[in-house]
């Protein structure tokens, strides 16, 4: 049920003429300003709005203020999105659908290099997997500010910030050195200070309606350009490389004169890149609302807010149309024109004939310098004069750098303000979302320190983000802005890096582009933060640099390139052979190779060859027309020669000689046909399949056969049943492949046992994505009419699986299968969204799951969000899991920083081992805490073998770590036995691990007894070692 709009600001406007705009915002504030914050943002741009809302998502319980100088948003440069932002609004904010009321489609990027002579136009373009929005940074930042109000974030406009810091109580985190180990000496009493502080926060209200000060327990700087708080710990850092990047841009409103046929697909909604030697020139269409009041914007959006925040959904909410009509809110089209150049070309001296300001002289130079670029926007394009305020023009020169000190003692900086490189592929809001994101992470774990230990927390955490952000993502930006520029002094090296980048930036698709943004997002700095991509773009930098001689490059250079990228291409395909590039990219096949008069993305299908297996099970399961293309081979009968002369018939041919028989070497008959492919051979079930070390490690740590309960009638050992499931189970590659259309028919108990089975007695990595599906649901080629019932399938054990054959992934999307989204698009944006087929989840009463014995590929970060999915579980066995942490991959990552006697600096978020040095659980208990809200039905916990991180489970405070009484009340009974062969306790205890598990179990059961009653443990006997 859609609700009735309410004109709640355009009301409080018409009684309160004289009520400025920013008084208007800042009454949406769900409270009164105290004075007093436990984090205060400088800035409300999209990074600083967007690490507000993050941290308050994960950290309910803290008092977060947003101050913004600006009265109102307002617009500005950086309107294209990557799906690192989409990413983030689908996980922290709402689905995509209610974006597209307010916002443009963008689906990926299309690029198009042009020579000066107007000859020749090459493209270049990506698309279908990276969806995203073109933004109104006025209806965008308005957006944000609401949504934070509406979560409990106070915002308030109109109010500039300066801070006042004190070097002398500060741990120095820049070149300067480290000035102190943990905490500084405190010369008024003596003794070792450790608790931090923040900077002073300063206001400058126009409104006089707050104090002139705010205290903060910690702060963000988020000011971007003006670098209000950054800018007191050293000048702008300039990259390496003698040159920087100038920008000027304009807005234009398109004509009904289409764009020439050369501009292949223009008309597509994707950012559009027109790329020449000295820079490239973006063309971003979007919605403007520039024209619609303040207050009236405020009631469209409440209302969007409103109806998401009911679980309205997105389909039933009002077309963009309809919305602009019913709060009296006009939009129009525009379209974003610019362009970024390095700002070492040598203009002509005299540029007065180009224009009246030196912006619009040098846009209208480069317009005027490439007659493609010319002839595209004197056609299709009308200049907007003073669109936005007084300039039609506008101009950013030296735009790449970075603030050499971007975290100290109680503050942080994001965005902007500790460093911006270059627009193209939008770092600022995309790679910015990462360093927002971290950030949030990280102040979540200062706050969640106890207060004895919080400045060593702080100090830890400040290191950290200043190796990530200073150290780790500003230079792999420049290095990834120095690499596009390169590719654009000639069309040869565009065709060959920017397939190439593709593939080095993504990686594997699947694995990257996730529903939500997730720490494991940080690291991929668009694409920049590949390891990969650092070494072959050194590569090309190393041979393209050097021979700059202007603007061409060397014959031999771009010969060197193009090797360089058909060899990485070639071994990236390798590495990820489920790649589909051609569903991706108009141009290429799967494999990365251009194919002559492509021109557009495939249907989702692979045009690699099938293999043998696939096409005999196709003939086995299709049925054979008798109109066939093959020649009809007659018989003709044989008859007596007595009757063949008399119908005066030929004679019968002689039969042709038999082959001789084919021998091998030891003179045995070899059977009929040809040899056996190898690919039969390798995959038969009689094949030595040698065992890697980790696969025996995992096989001796497998779980009981009924560890998970759930089972009503467990099968006799030696009975018909147990036999014939333990033989199906030990043969289980052969029936999965032979028996693949039948598995699903089985009985719901029998299915249910089989799974348990095979973690017992099948392949050492479990069950497999394919076979659990064909355990769940037909497949999609069966064609018996069959159908398959999964509501008494309540138990679904994959132990030994995850992370080794399935992924958590996997399940959600057997749980929760994606919408079918092959209905055709609307045709315009005023078009009702077409219905949409949604398929019913086989897994609708799952209860118990068992991931027990987990995989390498096993992460913390995927089970919080598989919890998420199923929040009625009420039995799960986690055994033999590791200990809880959100960056595994970045505890081997380290940073050295320049400055002589400065600590190596762990880029984790929180260091795993911690609790192994100095018996700090707080990370694990934090994570356990979320996964306790999320699985808040749950009765039956098994946590044997991981004895490492038991002390988790009672650590801290109810606020700290799980609410026994709270969240886990339901839990009845839990499992901790140290079996053997497990994740044992790490200990320097001369009672050895055994000892000091028991000494967990028994501080554990104390522990919950006193906080909520009574609870069944399931424990080692005391004899047992």
């Amino acid at each position: 049920m859609v609700y009735a709009p309410i004109r709640r600001f355009a009301n409080l406007r018409h009684d309160c003429p004289d009520i400025s705009d920013s008084m208007l915002l800042n009454s949406n504030n769900q409270t009164e300003f105290t004075g007093v914050a436990d984090v205060v943002v400088a800035g409300a741009g999209i990074i600083g709005l967007c690490y507000a809302i993050h941290l308050k998502n994960i950290s309910p319980h803290l008092e977060i203020n947003v101050f913004e100088k600006s009265s109102s948003p307002t617009q500005k440069i950086g309107e294209s999105t990557l799906s690192s932002f989409s990413r983030f609004v689908s996980g922290d904010i709402i689905p995509h659908d209610y974006f597209l009321r307010l916002f443009g489609l963008k689906d990926g990027l299309q690029f198009y290099c042009v020579d000066e002579r107007g000859l020749s136009v090459t493209s270049e373009d990506i698309g279908g997997l990276d969806l995203s929005f073109q933004l109104d940074r006025r209806m965008s930042e308005l957006f944000l500010t609401m949504w934070a109000q509406k979560i409990g974030i106070n915002v308030y406009h109109g109010v500039g910030t300066d801070f006042k810091v004190m070097p002398e109580d500060a741990f120095a985190i820049s070149a300067n050195g480290d000035k102190d180990g943990v905490a500084a000496p405190n010369q008024e009493i003596g003794t070792a200070m450790n608790h931090f502080t923040a900077p002073q926060v300063l206001l400058d209200d126009a409104s006089q309606s707050l104090a002139t000060s705010v205290k903060a327990k910690l702060v963000c700087d988020a000011t971007g350009f003006s670098r209000r708080l950054t800018s007191k710990f050293g000048n702008r850092e300039t990259f390496k490389g003698g040159w920087n990047c100038d920008a000027y841009w304009a807005y234009f409103q398109e004509t009904d004169v289409k764009a020439e046929d050369r501009l292949d697909h223009w008309n597509y909604p994707a950012t559009k890149h027109i790329c020449f030697p000295e820079g490239w020139g973006w063309f971003i269409k979007l919605i403007s609302w520039e024209k619609s009041p303040l207050s009236n914007l405020m009631d469209l959006i409440s209302y969007v807010i409103d109806n998401a925040k009911r679980n309205v959904s997105a389909r039933d909410i009002p077309s963009t149309t309809v919305l602009s009509e019913m709060f009296d809110c006009p939009f129009e089209f525009i379209t974003s024109i610019g362009w970024a150049v390095r700002n070492n070309h040598k203009f002509p001296d005299n540029l007065e004939e180009y224009g009246a300001t030196e912006s619009e002289r040098k846009f209208t130079y480069f317009k005027r310098k490439y007659p493609t670029l010319e002839r595209l926007m004197d056609n299709s394009y009308a200049i907007l004069p003073n669109y936005y305020g007084k300039k039609t023009y506008f101009v950013r020169k030296s735009m790449a750098f970075q603030s050499p000190v971007v975290a100290g003692e109680g503050w942080l900086a994001i965005g902007n303000s500790a460093g911006f490189t270059n627009p193209l592929i939008s770092p600022g809001i995309n790679a910015g979302i990462g360093g927002a994101f971290y950030a949030a992470m990280l102040t979540q774990e200062i706050f969640a320190a106890p207060e004895e230990s919080s400045r060593a927390v702080m100090k830890k955490s400040a290191n950290a983000f200043q190796a990530y952000h200073h150290d780790f993502m500003m230079p792999r930006l420049n290095q990834m802005n120095r690499f596009w520029y390169s590719m654009f002094r000639d069309h040869r090296l565009f065709e060959a890096m920017i397939p190439s980048f593709w593939a080095v930036g993504v990686q594997e698709i699947d694995h990257l582009y996730g529903a939500s943004f997730v720490a494991e997002d940080v690291n991929w700095v668009v694409g920049a933060g590949t390891a990969d991509f650092q070494t072959y773009s050194k590569a090309v930098l190393d041979v393209l640099e050097p021979t700059f001689d202007g603007v061409a490059p060397t014959e031999d250079a771009v010969e060197k390139v193009q090797a360089l990228s058909k060899q990485l291409r070639r071994r990236l395909h390798d590495r990820y052979p489920g790649n589909k590039w051609g569903c991706y990219l108009r141009k290429y096949d799967d494999c990365l190779r251009i194919v002559p008069g492509k021109h557009e993305r495939d249907i989702g299908a692979n045009d690699a060859p099938s293999s043998v297996n696939d096409l005999l099970k196709t003939l086995r399961r299709s049925y054979i027309s008798p109109e066939t293309s093959h020649e009809t081979t007659v018989q003709t009968p044989t008859l007596p020669p007595s009757l063949r002369n008399l119908l005066d018939l030929p004679n019968t041919p002689t039969p042709r000689p038999r082959r001789p028989q084919r021998l091998d070497a030891n003179g045995r008959r070899l059977p009929a046909g040809p040899a056996a492919p190898q690919s039969w051979l390798d995959s038969s079930r009689h094949a030595h399949k040698p065992e890697t070390e980790s696969h025996v490690i995992q096989s001796s740590r497998r779980p009981a056969l009924h560890h998970l309960p759930g089972i009503a009638r467990k099968p006799r050992p030696g009975s018909l049943v147990d036999c014939s499931l333990r033989r199906m189970a030990e043969d289980w590659n052969f029936q999965n492949e032979y028996n693949q259309y039948h598995l699903a028919t089985l009985p719901t108990r029998l299915r249910t046992l089989l799974l348990s089975y095979i973690a017992r007695y099948g392949p050492v990595d479990g069950v497999g994505y394919l076979g659990l599906e064909r355990l769940l649901q037909l497949p999609e080629d069966d064609d018996s009419g069959q159908e398959v019932n999964n509501e008494d399938f309540t138990r679904l054990d994959l132990a030994s699986a995850v992370g080794s054959s399935v992924s958590l992934k996997h399940v959600m999307r057997l749980i929760h299968p994606p919408v079918n989204d092959s209905t055709p698009a609307a045709v315009s944006w005023d078009a009702p969204s077409p219905l949409q087929s949604i398929r019913a989840s086989p897994l609708i009463g799952l209860t118990h799951v068992s991931l027990a014995n987990p995989g390498p590929a096993a992460s913390w970060v995927a089970l919080l969000t598989f919890a998420a999915a199923t929040p009625t579980l009420t039995h799960v066995s986690l055994a033999s899991w590791p200990a809880p942490n959100l960056t595994p991959n970045a505890t081997a990552v380290n940073a050295k920083m320049t400055a002589r006697g400065s600590p190596v600096v762990n880029l984790a978020a929180e260091d795993r081992y911690a609790h192994s040095i100095d018996l700090d659980y707080s990370a694990a208990a934090a994570i356990l805490r979320r996964l306790a809200r999320r699985w808040y039905s749950l009765e039956y916990l098994d946590v044997d073998g991981c004895a490492e991180w038991w002390k988790a489970l009672y650590w801290g405070t109810e606020e700290e770590g799980i609410d026994w009484a709270g969240d886990w009340a339901r839990v009845r009974c839990i499992s901790m036995r140290n079996v053997e062969g497990s994740r044992g306790v790490r200990t320097s205890s001369p009672f050895g691990k055994s000892a000091a598990a028991k000494t967990f179990v028994r501080e554990f059961e104390a522990y919950v007894r006193k906080h909520r009653g009574w609870i069944d443990i399931i424990k080692d006997e005391d004899n047992v070692v």
